[in-house]
């Protein structure tokens, strides 16, 4: 840096030194609510949701296992209940089966139109 031995040369510093320190204030206010837009729970479940239904490297046999495993646990907590009747318990076991049957054999149905439902939820906020 130079020496500055008069006012001018002074002020004129102190004016470039503070617009580029207002620049910098606005690119640090821009970043800081971009990350607390990308950090919100709904952005992080959209974007990792996104992640699974259109990443390419996401094997197709790991990806059926989660939608197998996922499907399972949604239904036992759909159909269980506290019942005492062993026939409410065999008929929810029955249910529960078929329901996970009926998942997996249209899985790719439910993943195209998951995926278009993600798609149409991240375009109107985009």
């Amino acid at each position: 840096m130079e020496t500055i031995n008069n006012v001018t040369s002074l002020k004129t510093a102190i004016k470039g030194l503070e617009l580029n320190q207002s620049n910098e204030w606005f690119l640090l206010k821009e970043q800081f609510l971009l990350t607390v837009e990308t950090f919100r729970p709904s952005n992080i479940i959209k974007d990792t949701l996104k992640q699974l239904f259109f990443n390419p490297e996401i094997d197709k046999t790991k990806l059926n296992t989660i939608f197998g495993v996922s499907s399972g646990l949604l239904t036992n907590i759909i159909l269980s209940s506290n019942r005492a009747n062993p026939i409410v318990k065999i008929g929810v076991s029955v249910m529960a089966g078929l329901a996970a049957k009926f998942l997996v054999r249209n899985q790719d149905k439910i993943r195209t139109m998951g995926g278009a439902v993600i798609k149409k939820l991240t375009s109107k906020q985009g």
